[in-house]
C-alpha cells in the first residue's frame, strides 16, 4: 500500500499518511457536494421558447424533424413531428426542423421567440454574414428571411442533453414518416420529458 500511495501522491508526507489511495490507480479526490445539473430552462415572461431537432439515418436516408414550443411556465403550446423526404444529410434535416418550427410558431404566438437547436453547424450557417454558398443555400436563405422580420426571433446553440423533447419528436418523425401537430397536449412519449423539464422551474 505504501508504494501505491507514493506513486499516486509523490508530494505527500508518507509518515502522516493522510492521502486516500485508490486501488484502481487513481487518487481519490474530494467530491463537490454541489451537483450542477444541466437542464432545459424556461424563457423569460413575455417570450416563448422553441426547441427543434432534426434526425437523419444515413443507412437508409430517412429523416425527420421535431419541434416543441413552450411558454415561461413550461407549458406546451404546440409539439409537432414531420417526416422528411429527400434529405441529403443530417444538417439538411436540422435546417428543415428550424424552418418548420419557426413557421409553425409564428402562426400560434405573437410573442418573441427564442429558438434552441443542438446543431452548431446550422446556427453557424444561419448567423454567418454575407451570402451563403453552402449546399444548403435555399434552406439557409429562407430561415434568414424569416429572422429578418420585425418580430424578434433569436436562435442559439444548446447541448443535446437539454434538447431531449425535440430530439425525441424528431426520432418519431423519422421512424413514423408522418406529419402531426399537437396543441397544448403533447403525445405520451413527450409528456414525461416535459414534466421532468418542469421540475426545475421554481
Amino acid at each position: 500500500m505504501s508504494l501505491l500511495s507514493l506513486q499516486q501522491h509523490p508530494d505527500a508526507d508518507p509518515i502522516k499518511g493522510k492521502q486516500v489511495v485508490d486501488y484502481f490507480g487513481e487518487p481519490m479526490r474530494k467530491q463537490n457536494p454541489i451537483c450542477h445539473v444541466e437542464h432545459w430552462t424556461p424563457p423569460v415572461a413575455g417570450c416563448v421558447k422553441l426547441n427543434v431537432d432534426g434526425s437523419f439515418q444515413p443507412t437508409d436516408g430517412t429523416a425527420g424533424a421535431g419541434m416543441i414550443l413552450r411558454d415561461h411556465l413550461g407549458a406546451v403550446m404546440l409539439a409537432a413531428i414531420r417526416g422528411l423526404g429527400n434529405c441529403a444529410d443530417a444538417l439538411e434535416a436540422e435546417l428543415a426542423a428550424i424552418h418548420e418550427g419557426i413557421t409553425l410558431s409564428l402562426n400560434w404566438t405573437e410573442l418573441d421567440i427564442l429558438v434552441e437547436t443542438d446543431s452548431a453547424d446550422a446556427v453557424q450557417l444561419i448567423s454567418a454574414a454575407g451570402k451563403d454558398r453552402s449546399a444548403h443555400t435555399h434552406n439557409v436563405m429562407e430561415i434568414r428571411s424569416i429572422l429578418s422580420q420585425e418580430r424578434r426571433i433569436q436562435i442559439m446553440k444548446i447541448k443535446r442533453n437539454v434538447n431531449v423533447a425535440s430530439h425525441t419528436l424528431a426520432h418519431m418523425g423519422r421512424t413514423q414518416q408522418r406529419t402531426a401537430c399537437w396543441l397544448r397536449s403533447p403525445p405520451d412519449e413527450i409528456a414525461s420529458i416535459v414534466a421532468a423539464d418542469c421540475n426545475y422551474i421554481s
